[in-house]
This record gives C-alpha cells, sequence and structure tokens, in this order.
C-alpha cells in the first residue's frame, strides 16, 4: 500500500508545475493584450480591447477592431459608420458621431439608429443618453412644426423635420401623410425641440456614448 501511494505522489508531481502555468496564463496574455497601444490622428492610446485595423494579431479583440482613414478612427456599428471622438478606459465608454453628421452640416444620419437598436450588440449593452432626433418626412407642409424643418432635406413635396424624444414615436403622434425616415441617439440631457438651426447641428455634431464590455 505504501508503495502505491508513493508511486501514485511521484506520478502526480510533474502535474503541478504545468497546472500553475496553464493558470496564470490567461492573466499574462491579457496584460500583454493590454500593453499593445496605437493611434490615429487625434485618438492616442488605442489599447485594449479596441484595436487598430493591421495591428499586430496579438494586440486588443478583432471584435472591438477599428479602422483610421484619413487619420481618423472609424467603428462600424449596426450597418453605420462612425467617427470615434473619444474612449474612456475608466468609464468604459466609447463617444461615436455618425459620419454624415460630424462636421455640423445639415443632412441625414449615415445609418438610421435608434436608442433601443444601439443596445442590441453585446459589445456595447447600454447608452448613455436619453433622447433621440427623429427626422420626419411628410407629404405637405405642418405649420406647427415650420421652426424644425430641415431646409437642405426639404423641397417640392418633401417636408422635413427633426423631432427630439426619449424613445421611438408612437403612430399617434406622428402626423398624417408623414413618416419617419432616419433616427439618431444624441448626447443630450434634456428634452429638446428648439428651432433646427446651428445648435442643433452642433449637437448632433457632438455624438453620443456608447459603454462598452467584453464581457
Amino acid at each position: 500500500m505504501r508503495i502505491e501511494a508513493s508511486a501514485a505522489f511521484t506520478s502526480s508531481r510533474p502535474l503541478f508545475p504545468l497546472f500553475i502555468f496553464l493558470f496564470f496564463i490567461p492573466g499574462f496574455h491579457a496584460r500583454n493584450l493590454q500593453q499593445c497601444s496605437s493611434s490615429c490622428g487625434d485618438l492616442t492610446n488605442i489599447s485594449y480591447p479596441f484595436r487598430l485595423q493591421g495591428d499586430p494579431a496579438g494586440c486588443g479583440d478583432v471584435d472591438f477592431q477599428l479602422s483610421c482613414q484619413n487619420n481618423t478612427a472609424i467603428l462600424n456599428f449596426r450597418g453605420g459608420k462612425y467617427y470615434v471622438k473619444g474612449i474612456s478606459y475608466d468609464k468604459r465608454t466609447i463617444r461615436v458621431v455618425d459620419v454624415n453628421l460630424a462636421h455640423g452640416t445639415c443632412g441625414l444620419p449615415y445609418k438610421s439608429l435608434s436608442m433601443s437598436e444601439a443596445t442590441e450588440d453585446s459589445r456595447f449593452p447600454s447608452l448613455i443618453t436619453f433622447w433621440q432626433a427623429n427626422f420626419v418626412n411628410c407629404s405637405n407642409t405642418i405649420p406647427e412644426l415650420t421652426d424644425s424643418k430641415v431646409p437642405c432635406l426639404s423641397g417640392g413635396t418633401s417636408h422635413v423635420y427633426v423631432n427630439f424624444s426619449n424613445r421611438n414615436l408612437f403612430g399617434y403622434e406622428i402626423p398624417r401623410n408623414c413618416k419617419v425616415i432616419s433616427r439618431i441617439p444624441t448626447s443630450s440631457e434634456n428634452e429638446m425641440n428648439y428651432p433646427y438651426n446651428e445648435t442643433t447641428l452642433k449637437l448632433l455634431a457632438t455624438g453620443f456614448d456608447l459603454r462598452w464590455s467584453v464581457e
């Protein structure tokens, strides 16, 4: 019996160092990933879980890959293209803005995105905003919405207005002969329906924050 016990103990000894080695591999690998750092234009210190396209294979997570175009970092998200304005690794947030709205010019978002749609991606489980801009196209003029008319998108029988709400509009809230043609989250913390002017354009160009998670 003592011989069998001794043999069993002896045979198990080589496994212990292997167990220790395997136990520390994940932590060691994660630290190596976080040490990688890239930059694109004004966005510096792009690090785990984010990475730039073309970075070494061991850097960041491919699910959080950004591209760098004309010295601007771009996130492809739910069919849309967004400029990355900043990343907070402490708060785990990323500030993005639709590429069509980033320069404060009149226009529609590159891709319609509601607040509810923005949180359907497991990488970005929550959205730090309470209001979205709804672009509504009407076949006739709506007098009470005149101040919120989007001039560059209106003409002839097309009359486009912008409305701010904390959710998708219900059918009864949309005027007759009108339909919502696009949505985009905003960084606004308050409900606003003031005139479509430079203030509105600046708000849309500010973008919105997504909270990211690697779990």
